[in-house]
Parts: structure tokens; sequence; C-alpha cells
């Protein structure tokens, strides 16, 4: 659409993380615009049982203000507000999953997620979004899960990905892909 080469930059946020507490996170202020506290929703997921096995989706929509302001990026921000919806689905044995000798469960899903166009395409504020869809799961090892390309790759660049943290600091922020991209890249010159 915009018939010109552009600079791939990678999402590679950090893992979201969060304790696990009787009730689910606050949701981030976005720019001071959720002035209100939010009620507290008890953390009890949405399983569904059906025969063998347990279901769980969970829909998180999103509308905030955008980290890259318009007037300063111009080809990059898709406007000053931006409006996300990801949906995942779980799937595991729900037999499994009342077996207290077992430290983590194999599981299947999917994940996908509508958002504005990603910032280093340079489309601006152009009609449309992207769509992602995924696969997700486990297995025995991470091979079962992706290419072997894909690893290695991950594996060079994104070593972060490959051990988890030791430590937990709740107070550690958790940045959208469009606030480390802010953080990260400088505004593309304008287009002759």
């Amino acid at each position: 659409m915009t018939n010109e080469d552009v600079k791939v930059v990678h999402i590679a946020n950090d893992p979201f993380n969060y304790v696990i507490e009787d009730y689910f996170p606050q949701p981030p202020k976005f720019g001071n615009l959720n002035q209100e506290e939010p009620p507290k929703i008890p953390f009890i997921l949405p399983w569904q049982q059906h025969g063998d096995r347990l279901d769980m989706e969970i829909h998180i929509n999103l509308f905030y203000p955008n980290a890259l302001n318009p007037k300063k990026w111009v080809r990059e921000s898709a406007g000053p507000m931006v409006q996300i919806s990801e949906a995942f689905a779980y799937h595991i044995d729900a037999t499994k999953m009342q077996d207290s000798n077992l430290t983590t469960l194999p599981f299947s899903g999917t994940w996908n997620r509508i958002t504005p166009w990603l910032p280093w395409m340079l489309m601006g504020q152009t009609p449309g979004h992207m769509i992602y869809a995924a696969f997700m799961g486990s297995g025995e090892d991470l091979e079962q899960v992706h290419s072997r390309q894909v690893l290695d790759y991950v594996e060079k660049h994104y070593p972060k990905y490959f051990t988890a943290p030791e430590t937990y600091d709740p107070k550690t922020p958790s940045l959208s892909s469009l606030e480390l991209y802010s953080l990260e890249q400088e505004p593309a010159p304008k287009k002759e």
C-alpha cells in the first residue's frame, strides 16, 4: 500500500506477569483515562466442562490513548486512541486438571488479536487493521511447539524468553508494544 521498504520492528514485550490472588489484576490507567477505581472481580476462571475436556475462553477488549501521539508519530500512529481485541481459548484434559501430583498440564488453544497497523508499517491512519490468528499449546519440548528455525532465531535475538524469572516485582511496569516502540524508536521522516 505504501510502495516502500520499511524496517521491521519485532514485538518483543516482556511476558505479562502478575501475582495470582483472590481478584483479577486491576487494569492499567491508560494515561489516567480510567479515573475511577473499577470494581474488583474475583479470580474465578470461566472453565466449562465438555465431556472429558475443560475449555475456557477469555476475551479482552481495550480502548485507550495511543502511546504514539499522531502529531509526533505522523506515519506510525493509527490515531489518538487505540482499539484492540484479543481472544484466547484453552483446552485441557479434565482428569489431569484434578491430579494434584501434576505441576504442569498439557494444553492446546488459540490466540486471536485485532489491532491497528503496526507502527513500523508506516500506514498512519490509513483505514484497516491487523488480524493475528495462532494456535498455542504445550509439548514435551519446544520443538513440538515451534520449528527449529523459529527457536534458533528467538534464542539468538530474544534469549530472555527461554528462562523464567526467579523473582517478580509487582511494581515492574508491563509496557505495551506501542509504549516500547515510542521508547526505542524515532519517528520516521516525512514521505517525499
